[in-house]
C-alpha cells in the first residue's frame, strides 16, 4: 500500500492500485456480525477488513510538552485546550497590528532580536459580541486562572451583587492538578456572569482584573524558533461569523519568510501545500483531506525531505492521479455512518457524565443510541443523501474552518512529521464528528432546511469538546484504537464523501 517515490518519474497511478484492491475486499464482509464487539475491537476489525494489520509503533515521548507548558506558565486554559498555547500578555498596550493585518509586534525579545507574530487576514477584524453571544465562553468548561491573577485576586473583594459571597475573588476557584480553576455555579456558568451575559468583574474592576485566559480567548499563539503565529479559535461563535461573512481566508506565507537554512522550513512548506489543497474549491473537503492524509502518512518513510521531493509529492500531476484513484473507490455509507455514530458518542461520554452541554448533546445522543441499537425510525441512507444537499450550502464556511485548523493546529512548536500526522488524524475526526453531529441535528429538526445557527452552534461546541491538550490527544487515540497511527483506509472511511 506504500506510495513509492521514484526519482525522475514522479508518482505513477500504478502505485495507487493496491488501494483499489483493498476496497474490493471489504464488500464481501458482513460487518453487522461484528457489531456486538466492543468499540475498540470493532475498530480493529475495521482496520483488518481493509487489508491492514495494525501494528503498535514506538513514538517519541511527549513529556517535553509538559515541561514547556510549565516553564511558560501555559499549563491551564479556559476549556481544556492547553495544547493551543495562548499568548501571555502583561501589558496589552505594547501589542498592535500593522496595517497589513499579518504582522504585529510584541515587545519581547528572543536572542536579542524582536520576535514577529504572523496572523491571518481576519485576525484584526475580531470583536467580542459580549452579551449578544448565543454561546458565551463563560459557561460549561474549565476557566483557568493564572498564578499572577490568582495572587491579585487574594486581596480583591468580590462585587457586592454576588449571590454567593466570599471574602476574596480567589475563593471562587479550586485547585486541580496544580491549576486554579473557577468554580462554576449549579447552571455550569461562571459565578461572575450576570443574567445579561456581562461580566461582573469587568463592570466592577475593569478589564485588568481578568485572567490571561479570559483576556485572550478566542486568540491563540504558538512560538516557533524563528517567529510566532497567532490565530482565532472556532469555539467562539463570533469567529465563525467572520468566516461565514468572508470565508476565503488569506494566511501569511511563512515559508517565504523563513531563512533557507531554517530546520523548520520544510515542515512549514508541507503545511502550505496542505493549506493550498484544502482551500482549492475544485476538490471536495473530504477528498482533499483524504489526499493530504495519504501523502503526509507517506512522508515519514522517506529518508530525507527536500524541496524537490515535496514539490513532486504535491505536484498537480501527482494530486490528479491520487484524486482519480480515490474517486474510483467504493465507500460504504452504512459503515461511515455507524463509525461516526460511535465516534460522536465516545467524544461526548465525559461531557454527558459531567452534565455539560446537555441542551445540545442530549437530543443528539438519544438519537445516536437509537441508531446503535437499531431502533431508529429513519432510513439513514436516503436521509444522508438529502442532508448532503443541505450541507453543501455551508461548504465555504466549513472550508474556512478546516483551513484555519490546518494553519493553527497541524504544526506546533517542536513538531515533526509524526506529530503532524497525529494532528491531521485529530482534525479529520473533528470534522467527521461535526458533519455527523449536524446530520443528527437535522434529523431531530424534522429534516427542515439546515439553519446557520445550528451549524454555528455545532461547530463551536464540538470544537470545544475536542480541544484536547496534546498529551490527552495521544492518550485518547491510544485508548480508543489499536494503533496510535491510523491507516489511510480508516481515515477515508469516516470522511467518505458519499452523496
Amino acid at each position: 500500500m506504500a506510495l513509492v517515490y521514484a526519482p525522475g518519474y514522479g508518482l505513477s497511478i500504478r502505485f495507487f492500485a493496491p488501494i483499489l484492491g483493498l476496497y474490493k475486499l471489504h464488500k464481501s464482509l458482513k460487518i453487522q456480525y461484528f457489531r456486538h464487539l466492543s468499540i475498540k475491537k470493532y475498530r480493529f476489525w475495521l482496520f483488518f477488513r481493509f487489508g491492514i494489520f495494525c501494528n503498535f509503533v514506538n513514538y517519541f515521548s511527549h513529556t517535553d510538552w509538559k515541561k514547556i507548558c510549565c516553564m511558560l506558565q501555559y499549563s491551564c486554559y479556559k476549556f481544556q485546550i492547553s495544547h493551543k498555547l495562548l499568548l501571555q500578555i502583561n501589558d496589552r498596550k505594547t501589542i498592535f497590528l500593522y496595517k497589513t493585518g499579518f504582522i504585529f509586534h510584541k515587545s519581547q525579545k528572543k536572542d536579542d532580536q524582536t520576535m514577529q507574530i504572523y496572523a491571518p487576514d481576519y485576525y484584526k477584524k475580531f470583536t467580542c459580541i459580549a452579551d449578544k453571544c448565543s454561546l458565551t465562553c463563560c459557561q460549561e468548561w474549565k476557566i483557568a486562572v493564572d498564578d499572577d491573577t490568582y495572587d491579585r485576586w487574594r486581596t480583591v473583594k468580590p462585587p457586592a451583587d454576588m449571590q454567593l459571597q466570599h471574602s476574596a475573588l480567589s475563593e471562587y476557584t479550586y485547585d486541580r492538578d496544580g491549576q486554579h480553576i473557577i468554580t462554576l455555579n449549579d447552571h455550569q456558568k461562571c459565578p461572575f456572569l450576570q443574567k445579561n451575559r456581562l461580566c461582573r468583574l469587568v463592570l466592577t474592576h475593569g478589564d485588568s482584573i481578568l485572567s490571561e485566559t479570559c483576556t485572550m480567548f478566542p486568540r491563540e499563539k504558538h512560538d516557533f524558533s524563528s517567529h510566532a503565529e497567532a490565530s482565532l479559535m472556532p469555539g467562539c461563535p463570533a469567529v465563525l461569523d467572520l468566516w461565514q461573512t468572508e470565508p476565503h481566508i488569506q494566511f501569511p506565507d511563512i515559508t517565504s519568510l523563513l531563512p533557507s537554512d531554517d530546520s523548520e522550513a520544510l515542515l512549514f512548506q508541507i503545511r502550505d501545500y496542505i493549506l493550498q489543497r484544502i482551500q482549492n474549491t475544485d476538490s471536495s473537503l473530504a477528498l482533499a483531506l483524504m489526499e493530504c492524509f495519504y501523502l503526509l502518512s507517506e512522508l515519514p518513510e522517506q529518508h530525507q525531505l527536500s524541496e524537490v521531493l515535496l514539490k513532486d509529492y504535491f505536484s498537480t500531476e501527482t494530486l490528479a492521479q491520487l484524486s482519480d484513484a480515490i474517486q474510483q473507490m467504493e465507500f460504504s455509507l452504512e459503515d461511515m455512518l455507524y463509525e461516526c455514530n460511535e465516534l460522536l458518542q465516545d467524544l461526548a461520554v465525559n461531557y454527558e457524565k459531567e452534565g455539560l452541554y446537555t441542551r445540545f448533546l442530549t437530543p443528539l445522543l438519544t438519537l445516536a443510541a437509537e441508531i446503535s441499537e437499531g431502533t431508529c425510525d429513519y432510513d439513514l441512507t436516503d436521509s444522508w443523501k438529502s442532508f448532503h444537499v443541505e450541507l453543501e450550502k455551508y461548504e465555504p464556511l466549513l472550508r474556512a474552518f478546516l483551513a484555519n485548523e490546518m494553519y493553527s493546529d497541524l504544526l506546533l512548536p517542536e513538531g515533526n512529521l509524526d506529530s503532524m500526522l497525529i494532528h491531521m488524524q485529530w482534525i479529520g475526526m473533528e470534522y467527521a464528528s461535526i458533519r455527523y453531529g449536524l446530520f443528527l441535528s437535522w434529523l431531530n429538526r424534522g429534516q427542515t432546511p439546515l439553519a446557520y445557527e445550528t451549524v454555528r452552534e455545532t461547530i463551536a461546541i464540538l470544537t470545544r469538546m475536542t480541544g484536547y491538550e496534546d498529551d490527552d490527544i495521544y492518550e485518547y487515540l491510544e485508548n480508543s484504537f489499536e494503533s496510535l497511527y491510523w491507516e489511510w483506509g480508516y481515515f477515508a472511511m469516516i470522511l467518505a464523501d458519499i452523496k
